[in-house]
C-alpha cells in the first residue's frame, strides 16, 4: 500500500459547498496517485463508506443546524472528542486536518505527540481572529481567549501549512510567526463546466443568481434591498437566492415583509440543482460585508461562477475583489450597496459583448490556476516531503 493519509474535514459529499467539493476532489486524486486514503468527516447517516479509490469514516455531527459564535464552539468539542479514538485507529503516515476546527487539529497534535505523526493544516478561514474583527468587543470573551490560545498552540505543533489563497498564507506568517517556507498556497480545484464560456443570450427576464450563506458575513437583508433596486431599473429581472444560514430566518421574514415579488427562494439545493441554476442566470452575486475580517475571505461560490462561464457581481473587498479584476471576470462594486449591485448588473444585461468575454475570462482563470490535477501534484509533494 501506499503513503497512508487521514484527511480529517468536518464537511463532505453528501453536503454541498466549496469545503466538501475542495475536499472530495483532493481525496479522489490523492488516491488515483498511489496514496492510501481515509477521510474522517461528520455527518449523518454515521458509518464506514467507499468512496472512489479512498474510505469514508463518517461520525456523528453534533445536532445543531443554525447558531453563532458559541454554538459553533460547542459543535467543534464535540467533533474534536469523537475524533481522537478513530483518528489513532487509522494508523496514518500523515495527518491533514482541515481549519478552522482547532479541536481537530488537537486530535492531529495528539497523533504527532503519541506516534511521530507529522501534522499538515489545512488553513481555509481564520476563525477565531476573524470573529474578532466582525463582532466590537469579543476580543475580551473568555471563549475567544480560549479559542485564541489553542490556535497559537495547533499551530505551533504543524509540520507545515497549507493554505486556500494568499491573504491567508501572509496572516500564517505575519500572525503566528511561521517561516514562510513552511506556508504554501494551494487554491480549490475546479473543472470548467463550460468550456466556451458564457452561454450569454439576451433575456426578456434577466436573472441575478446568489448561492450560499445566509449569514451574519454575507448580510442577507441586502439580497432584498437589491431586489428592490433592480425592480425598478428591470422590471422584468428577477433575483434567484439559493442557500441556507444563521440569518435565514431573518432574511425570510424581510421578503415577506418588502413584499418583493422579483425575489425568489429556492432553500438549500443539491450541488447538482445550483449548478443548473447558475447556468441559466444571466449574471451571479458574489457579497461579503465590510469589515476588516472579511478581507481574507474568497466565497467559494466565486469559482463555481466563473467555472459555469458567468460574468460576476462582486460586492465584497480583499481576496475576492482582486480575483475578479485579475481575472477580469466580472465588475466589483463596494459592499453593502445594493443601489451599485443593481447598476451593476443593469450594464451586465445590456452590454452582452462585455457580459460573455467576462464569463470567457472566468474559465481561462479557471483552467490556468485551478486545475484539480495540477494542484493534487503539488499538494502530493508537500505531503511525502512532511512524511519524509
Amino acid at each position: 500500500m501506499g503513503l497512508r493519509i487521514l484527511y480529517i474535514v468536518d464537511q463532505f459529499p453528501p453536503l454541498w459547498g466549496t469545503l466538501a467539493h475542495r475536499a472530495s476532489v483532493f481525496a479522489e486524486h490523492f488516491a488515483k496517485e498511489g496514496l492510501d486514503v481515509t477521510v474522517m468527516t461528520f455527518g449523518s447517516p454515521p458509518g464506514l463508506y467507499r468512496g472512489p479509490g479512498y474510505t469514508v469514516l463518517r461520525l456523528p455531527s453534533f445536532p445543531l443546524s443554525r447558531g453563532g459564535a458559541i454554538s459553533r464552539v460547542v459543535q467543534y468539542m464535540w467533533e474534536g472528542a469523537g475524533a481522537v479514538v478513530p483518528a489513532y485507529m487509522a494508523r496514518p503516515h500523515v495527518v491533514l486536518v482541515s481549519l478552522p476546527q482547532y479541536l481537530l487539529g488537537i486530535v492531529g497534535v495528539l497523533l504527532r505527540k503519541a506516534g511521530g505523526v507529522p501534522l499538515v493544516l489545512e488553513v481555509r478561514d481564520l476563525w477565531p481572529d476573524s470573529i474578532v474583527l466582525l463582532q466590537d468587543g469579543l476580543v475580551d470573551h473568555a471563549v475567544y481567549r480560549l479559542l485564541n490560545e489553542l490556535s497559537r498552540f495547533v499551530f505551533s505543533q504543524a509540520h507545515a501549512f497549507v493554505a486556500t489563497n494568499p491573504a491567508i498564507a501572509r496572516h500564517i506568517v505575519r500572525r503566528h510567526g511561521v517561516p514562510r517556507k513552511r506556508v504554501h498556497v494551494i487554491p480549490t480545484p475546479y473543472v470548467p463546466v463550460n468550456k466556451m464560456g458564457s452561454r450569454y443570450q439576451k433575456n426578456k427576464n434577466p436573472v441575478l443568481f446568489y448561492g450560499g450563506n445566509l449569514g451574519f458575513s454575507q448580510g442577507p437583508e441586502l439580497l432584498v434591498e437589491t431586489a428592490c433596486e433592480i425592480s425598478r431599473l428591470l422590471p422584468s429581472a428577477r433575483v434567484v437566492v439559493a442557500g441556507d444560514g444563521s440569518l435565514r430566518s431573518r432574511f425570510l421574514a424581510l421578503k415577506e415583509k418588502e413584499q418583493v415579488h422579483n425575489l425568489v427562494y429556492l432553500g438549500s439545493l443539491p450541488r447538482s440543482k445550483v449548478i443548473k441554476q447558475i447556468a441559466s442566470s444571466t449574471a451571479c452575486l458574489v457579497m461579503l460585508r465590510n469589515f476588516p475580517g472579511l478581507r481574507t475571505a474568497l466565497p467559494g461560490k466565486l469559482l463555481e461562477y466563473m467555472a459555469a462561464g458567468k460574468p460576476i457581481v462582486a460586492a465584497l473587498k480583499g481576496e475576492g475583489a482582486r480575483i475578479v479584476r485579475t481575472a477580469r471576470c466580472g465588475v466589483v462594486v463596494p459592499p453593502e450597496n445594493p443601489v451599485s449591485i443593481s447598476r451593476a448588473f443593469a450594464q451586465l444585461v445590456d452590454d452582452q459583448e462585455t457580459a460573455r468575454a467576462m464569463g470567457k475570462n472566468g474559465v481561462d482563470y479557471i483552467y490556468q490556476y485551478h486545475q484539480p490535477r495540477v494542484l493534487t501534484q503539488r499538494y502530493m509533494s508537500i505531503i511525502r516531503e512532511t512524511a519524509g
